[in-house]
Order: C-alpha cells, then sequence, then structure tokens
C-alpha cells in the first residue's frame, strides 16, 4: 500500500492509516521539489532515536520493523538545498493495531533479538544453577569443595569452627543486617552515600509578542530571550466559493441560539401556558418542542450567514454565564473566558458550543485543510493546567492536541467536501484550586500562520425572534432517527419508524450514534425520572448520554436488555446510541431505542 504525504516547512502532515504487522508499505512525497539524494529518518517515538536511510526517488519504504509495534511511525524528511541549508519536513503516519497474522514473517531483526535473548536466558539459568548448587559446604564439621576437573565433592582437611555468617539483609534506611550462624544478628550503620546537590529548574515564558524568556530558582544565568514568532501572514479574503459553503451551513450555525431560545420558553411556561400552546396544536400532546426562527439583519446578502464572519471560528458556549466545578463562575468579557471561584470538584469545560450542537462547524472544500490553534492566559493560578485541549471531529472521529498557554499548534489534514469537520475545545478546571480573574483567550483560524487574537463574532447579528412553532410527539422522546452506517464489521440500518437493524460480527466495538453526526436527534429534557430501552444483552446494549445544560457530562445509561431508569438532577441535552462489542454476532437484530418519562418501560413507540 502508498500513503501519500504533502511536504510543507513548519507544519506536521497526518497520512492515511496502516495496519501493525502491515509490510512493503510506502509513502509518496510531494508538495515540494526533492534533490537527487536526501535522507528519511524513521522512528516509533516523536523524540526519536531515529535511524537514517538516504532516498534517491519521492516514494519512501517504511522499514517493516517500525510497523510491529502498533505505535505511529514518525518520519522526518531531511533536505539540503544548494544553499547547503537544512529542511526538516516531519510525517505522522497512523498505526492500526491488531493482532500478529498467522503468515507473518518476523523481520531480521526482530529473529536475532529473539535468538540473542533464549542464548541468554539459557546461558544464566545454567550459571545460576552450578553457583546454587557448589558453594562450599560443611559436611562432618569440615569444609568441602566442588571439584570441577573430578566432578565431585573433596574434602579440604580444614575444621569448620567458630560463628559463621547465614545471611545478610538490606534494610529500607540502606542498613544492613547480618545474621550469623549461631542466631545472632548484627546491623551495620547506613551505606548509602552523602545526598547530592540540589538541581536546578529552569521555567520558560512566552510573551503576546512571541519573545521566550527563562527564569530559574538556583540563581543561575538564564538564556537570552528569543523572539520565536514567524512573520505576518496575508489576511484571509473570503472567495465567492467561501461565501457559498458558509451559507449552506447558516442553518446548523444558528442552532445553539435558536436552542437556547427555545428551551427558555419550555422552562418558563406555566400551566396555563402549556394549555394555550396545546390548544393551539389543535389536541392534548404528550410532550412539546417549541421552535423559534431568527429574524437576521442581512446587509444585502441573500442567504443568512453564521456566527464567527471574522477568522476566529471558536464560538463561546451558549451557557455562559454559568457556575460550574460547584463554586467556579465563567463569565464571558470582550470574548474573552473569565474564571472566579473555588472548584470543590473537577471537570472538562466545554469553551466552545459543544451541546445541544457538536462543536462549530468548519468550512472546507475537498484537499489539504490547515487550522491552527493557538491560546493565552493571565493569572494562571498555581497547580492549574498550563494548557487547553482543542482539536476536530472528523466524520465523528476526534483528534485532540494540548495546546499551551503563550503558543499555538499548526494541525493538517485531507478533506473530502462532503467530509463533517466541527471544532472541539475544552479546558480543566481542578478540584481545590481558586481561580481569581483567571482569563483565557483561544483561537482557532483557518491556515497554517496563528494571527493576533480577535473575539468571536457575527457579521450578520439576530435581530428579533418570530413566533412559537409546536412540533407533537408521543412517549418516546427520542424524536428524530440517525443516519446508517458499517463500522468494525456491523452494519447498522436505519428505518422510517427509528428501528434500526443490526448484521454482522464485530471485529471492535461498532456503534452508532447522534451525537457527532445528527444534531437533529439531540433532545432536550427537563429533570426528572426516565426509563431507557431497546437493549438486548451484556454485550448488545442501549445507551444514553449527554450534557446538562449547565455544561457538565451525563456520563450514560445502559440498557442491556430489561431496561434501565435513572433520575436527572437537571435539564439536559441528551442522544442516544447503540453499542456491539467485539466477537458479537449480529443476525438480523432488531433495536427499538425508546427513552420515556417514568420508572417503567413499556412498548415501542416511534
Amino acid at each position: 500500500m502508498t500513503v501519500k504525504a504533502i511536504l510543507r516547512s513548519g507544519s506536521v502532515f497526518r497520512t492515511a492509516q496502516l495496519s501493525q504487522y502491515d509490510q512493503g508499505q510506502m509513502i509518496h512525497l510531494s508538495g515540494v521539489e526533492l534533490p537527487a539524494s536526501y535522507l528519511a529518518e524513521f522512528s516509533n517515538s516523536e523524540t526519536g532515536p531515529a535511524e537514517q536511510i538516504t532516498q534517491t526517488t519521492d516514494t519512501v519504504a517504511v522499514p517493516d520493523k517500525y510497523l510491529t509495534s502498533g505505535n505511529p511511525v514518525y518520519v522526518w524528511i531531511v533536505v539540503v538545498g544548494e544553499d547547503e541549508r537544512t529542511t526538516r519536513y516531519e510525517i505522522i503516519v497512523p498505526v492500526k493495531g491488531r493482532g500478529e497474522p498467522d503468515d507473518y514473517t518476523p523481520t531480521p531483526s526482530e529473529q536475532t533479538a529473539i535468538e540473542v535473548a533464549i542464548a541468554a536466558l539459557n546461558s544464566a539459568v545454567e550459571a545460576a544453577g552450578v553457583a546454587i548448587a557448589h558453594y562450599p559446604r560443611i559436611t562432618d564439621g569440615v569444609w568441602q569443595v566442588w571439584d570441577v576437573t573430578a566432578g565431585e565433592w573433596i574434602s579440604t582437611g580444614v575444621v569448620a569452627t567458630g560463628n559463621g555468617i547465614a545471611g545478610a539483609t538490606l534494610n529500607q534506611d540502606y542498613t544492613l543486617t547480618l545474621t550469623f550462624t549461631n542466631g545472632e544478628t548484627y546491623t551495620t550503620p547506613s551505606i548509602r552515600g552523602a545526598q547530592g546537590p540540589q538541581g536546578v529548574t529552569f521555567t520558560p515564558a512566552v510573551s503576546s509578542e512571541g519573545v521566550i524568556s527563562w527564569t530559574n530558582d538556583g540563581g543561575k544565568t538564564n538564556p537570552q530571550p528569543v523572539n520565536i514568532k514567524g512573520p505576518q501572514g496575508d489576511d484571509y479574503i473570503l472567495t465567492a466559493e467561501d461565501k457559498a459553503e458558509i451559507a449552506q451551513q447558516a442553518a446548523e450555525s444558528l442552532a445553539p441560539v435558536l436552542d437556547e431560545k427555545a428551551t427558555a420558553i419550555h422552562t418558563s411556561a406555566g400551566p396555563s401556558a402549556i394549555a394555550s400552546i396545546s390548544d393551539a396544536a389543535a389536541a392534548p400532546v404528550d410532550s412539546l418542542t417549541v421552535a423559534i426562527e431568527p429574524v437576521q439583519d442581512l446587509h444585502g446578502y441573500d442567504h443568512p450567514w453564521p456566527g464567527g464572519g471574522n477568522k476566529n471560528l471558536l464560538q463561546p458556549n451558549v451557557v455562559i454565564p454559568t457556575t460550574i466545578a460547584g463554586g467556579v463562575n465563567v463569565t464571558l468579557v470582550d470574548g474573552v473566558y473569565v474564571f472566579n471561584g473555588t472548584a470543590t470538584s473537577g471537570v472538562n469545560f466545554n469553551l466552545d458550543n459543544w451541546l445541544p450542537t457538536p462543536g462549530n462547524p468548519v468550512p472546507h472544500s475537498a484537499g489539504t485543510l490547515n487550522l491552527c490553534i493557538s491560546a493565552q492566559a493571565e493569572n494562571v493560578p498555581t497547580g492549574q493546567y498550563a494548557y487547553i485541549q482543542s482539536g476536530y471531529f472528523l466524520n465523528g472521529t476526534p483528534r485532540q492536541w494540548n495546546v499551551s498557554f503563550g503558543s499555538n499548534r499548526l494541525i493538517s489534514t485531507e478533506v473530502e467536501e462532503s467530509d463533517v469537520v466541527y471544532t472541539r475545545t475544552y479546558i480543566n478546571i481542578l478540584s481545590g484550586i481558586t481561580y481569581n480573574n483567571f482569563r483565557v483567550k483561544v483561537q482557532i483560524e483557518i491556515g497554517n500562520t496563528a494571527t493576533a487574537w480577535t473575539p468571536y463574532s457575527n457579521i450578520c447579528p439576530i435581530s428579533g425572534w418570530t413566533g412559537a412553532k409546536v412540533t407533537r410527539t408521543g412517549k418516546n422522546l427520542i424524536r428524530t432517527k440517525v443516519n446508517g452506517r458499517t463500522t468494525a464489521g456491523i452494519t447498522f440500518t436505519v428505518h422510517e419508524d427509528g428501528s434500526v437493524i443490526a448484521n454482522g460480527t464485530a471485529t471492535g466495538t461498532a456503534w452508532l450514534t447522534s451525537r457527532l453526526t445528527d444534531r437533529n436527534l439531540l433532545t432536550f429534557v427537563k429533570a426528572g425520572t426516565y426509563t431507557v430501552s431497546g437493549g438486548k444483552s451484556a454485550n448488545i446494549i442501549c445507551y444514553l448520554g449527554g450534557n446538562y445544560v449547565d455544561g457538565s457530562n451525563i456520563w450514560g445509561y445502559y440498557d442491556k436488555g430489561t431496561g434501565v431508569t435513572f433520575t436527572l438532577t437537571k435539564d439536559a441535552w441528551v442522544y442516544p446510541q447503540i453499542q456491539v462489542y467485539a466477537g458479537q454476532i449480529c443476525d438480523n437484530i432488531v433495536f427499538n431505542f425508546q427513552l420515556e418519562l417514568g420508572s417503567t418501560a413499556t412498548d415501542y413507540e416511534p
């Protein structure tokens, strides 16, 4: 198999995935003109050491031994230009783990290592046996030794008298306790050496101007400050194709604001208001969904625009302002996240709009998608992790990185026009830490150069709202079916009535969910007692997950065939998921996923 890699200075390219124990794999290089001869370095560790192999074509063979561990393969292409300047291009080849195939042939280095290890083990066992069996011994009060030539014990004629050492024990305080043959003991003074000198810790800091400087706790001379920021890139100008892509995503981008307004009506309406809504729907109903349509000032455009008309794609979480982690208040001041208070528990707080919609959509076309994520912070409390975690979901598959405060992360991947890409960014709030005006700025922008931070904004703001529209549902609160798919050996087929049929043998955990791909299936529910049904067994289950409206996680409830009842302590957004664990065989297994009020599982209703 040959995978493709596009070389770009200053960024890391991630290729298509290979499998563990693959052999004869190749990487085709493009993006730069390669010299007649250059080096390719290979390692299973991002920090090396690396093996260097001279290359003469634009196709590089991956040595088989780097595909045996299941770890990613790190490849560095080293090119020396005519001006004798050296440029390194980094490639990461993901490797999917699997068991060793029956027909797998070990590489020469693997075979040699196995043979050497076996020989060394046999030699050690033989030597140990000889040493234990043939130490000097006392027989009939006389010392005997082993005669190697004769192969037998011989007497030395020396009478064994006096008090000898029977054993020795090294204690935790590094003293040595000797046990003598007469049963007495003696403990020596400590045999540990003197304490070595205290080391020195150098700590870096990067200013908003991109200057890295150092401090240390040992009074040593610090390195000179250095500006590590690259040259300013060109401003991005929207093309006609960009505007068309943005227009297509407008409805999805507005969904968080719409759902927030719908939630407000659902939670604040009293009995008389509910009665009037039911009358408007022409009949009493089991449950209601209220939708509010926005009135947007288009400034002459003929389609609604999503939020984030500027370069920053990170749309803040709509639950802000809020209180999290038992006592930390979160506010948004001119686009800056501000944290105050003491955390009594830990939580991963979503900075972007994760629910009721899965993150913020990333506009793209077919080809290479380049994203630059940067993070800044002020008043970082002692003990707080000095980074945020950010990345994206590509067709539901997460790709996440730590982005340190005062730095940026460049991400490059190949996408198709039909791919679904959303951002995901959160920060770890740690239990026991007091936050005092802890301020965080995050920017996600298209391109491979970090530019100055600007807050998220909406170039066409909402100027009003239309009246309410009412949708009636039955007892099953999961209203919309998820799209079918094939994964890990299982094919999920979804029917119009919402039922799901599974066929195949699971090669891993196969799952079908609306969480990452089908935004309309996220369901708002009030605090209360509910029952989930539809699972089949301990290994073929129905699962309900989600988030409370304050952003905290609902860790999920599993039905294994008998129904599961639980209580939500707060209003929440929830989603369904079907899971089939590895090794399970599905032959037209029908799932009827149902979420209903109360503590009893009843017959399925679409």
